[in-house]
């Protein structure tokens, strides 16, 4: 197609130019025709000459039955335009389909005088083609602004390797690696009519740019012995490392330094006219628990103005946040009802920035898993749409203090005796 241009343009031949780019007879090729003004960048060619034509980017989609491909190209040509004889380079970008053949993605400028040489892909073009890097199959993600194709990450879509030691690059052209798509490091064999796993995957690295892994990435990767979730990740799809049956230990990081922070765990003073003083109360995020205390180790009852914010024990002044909102906690001195002392806290939803969304079957049938380590002191920060299938031979680990947090939490209360501070 790129010849058929080349020699449409030295020919002067705008028919021939339009085909290029549209379908014969189509609306936009009639339109382009129709306009001179389009034909003026070519007609001020004197000539071109290829002198390299080097592929960057070549995705095969007949496979599939569509017929679809799309190409990107690095040209190397002489062109003389109104006299000036000069040597360019620039990319061009291509695709094709059954029913209209090869076509440009857009028009390919090639007037020296006219801005940036070659030609932009499409949506279509971008939504479809897959770059290669080690094996890596990836689509840029992108945005247009002020008609210029702005890239800001990369999305991982397969893997055409089958190496034992996988260690996904954190960024690919400069771009950051941000997602890993479906299906992409699944690995499957085939005899006859049964599919079966052939992953060979023994470890992986995942780096701390992605933020997204989408359902059954890692299906059945049976070979895999250990995984750790970066803290990066928010997002775990369905399935994504279901079956994969090797698995010993799993680890999810979470950086929760900024919500526990030194102005949250500022003490919060109490009021009292009768010598109380409460100790120990601070701002909570929901699922926190803090356990009060009267300084003079007075026996009080405590009690609070909001179940739905706030729950305590009356004889052991165990605080649980429970919703968001603002408490007022109360101990009544056990000896004399009427001395009382207040403290009025604050309790927020645990920021959603900072959570990780799983999937309830994302780590379904983990039947090697032993150890399961847990880096976030909140269990809401862990936001599972329904609890985890764990037998009962995992033991959970999860930061110093937070032990009855997790015991209490709905999500993992059934794994109680299973979980152990680190």
């Amino acid at each position: 197609m790129w010849n058929d241009f080349t020699s449409a343009v030295n020919e002067k031949n705008n028919e021939k130019i339009a085909l290029t780019f549209f379908e014969k007879d189509s609306n936009d090729y009639n339109s382009f025709l129709e306009n001179e003004e389009n034909f003026r960048l070519f007609s001020e060619i004197d000539s071109i000459k290829t002198q390299a034509f080097d592929y960057f980017c070549t995705t095969d989609f007949t496979s599939a039955g569509n017929g679809e491909m799309y190409y990107a190209v690095h040209v190397k040509a002489n062109i003389i335009c109104l006299g000036d004889d000069n040597d360019y380079e620039f990319d061009i970008y291509m695709n094709r389909n059954k029913r209209s053949g090869w076509k440009f993605s857009n028009v390919v400028n090639i007037n020296p005088f006219e801005g940036e040489l070659g030609n932009t892909p499409n949506d279509q073009w971008l939504r479809s083609a897959l770059y290669n890097e080690n094996g890596f199959l990836y689509k840029k993600t992108y945005t247009s602004q002020d008609g210029q194709i702005v890239y800001n990450g990369i999305t991982l879509s397969s893997y055409d390797k089958n190496a034992k030691n996988v260690v996904i690059p954190s960024e690919i052209e400069g771009l950051p690696v941000t997602s890993i798509q479906k299906f992409a490091f699944m690995k499957q064999g085939k005899i006859f009519q049964i599919t079966y796993s052939n992953s060979k995957m023994r470890s992986l690295v995942i780096p701390e740019t992605v933020t997204t892994i989408g359902d059954y990435a890692f299906f059945q990767c049976k070979n895999l012995r250990e995984l750790n979730i970066p803290a990066s990740v928010k997002s775990i799809g369905e399935y994504a490392f279901a079956s994969s049956t090797k698995i010993g230990k799993l680890v999810f990081n979470i950086d929760d330094s900024e919500m526990y922070n030194d102005e949250l765990l500022a003490e919060v003073a109490s009021e009292s006219k009768d010598g109380i003083v409460i100790k120990g109360a601070h701002n909570m995020y929901v699922g926190d628990i803090i356990n009060l205390q009267e300084a003079s180790s007075q026996l009080v009852t405590w009690s609070v103005d909001k179940t739905n914010v706030a729950t305590i024990d009356p004889d052991k002044g165990i605080l649980t946040a429970v919703g968001t909102g603002d408490v007022t906690i109360t101990a009544t001195l056990k000896s004399n009802p009427a001395a009382v002392a207040t403290v009025t806290l604050s309790v927020s939803a645990c920021p959603e920035s900072l959570q990780i969304k799983i999937q309830s079957t994302a780590f379904d049938r983990l039947d090697g898993l032993k150890e399961l380590y847990i880096n976030a002191r909140n269990p809401f920060l862990i936001n599972l749409t329904s609890a985890l299938k764990l037998s009962s031979k995992v033991t959970i680990y999860v930061p110093k203090g937070s032990l009855e947090m997790y015991q209490s939490a709905a999500n993992w209360s059934a794994y109680k005796e299973q979980i152990q501070e680190m």
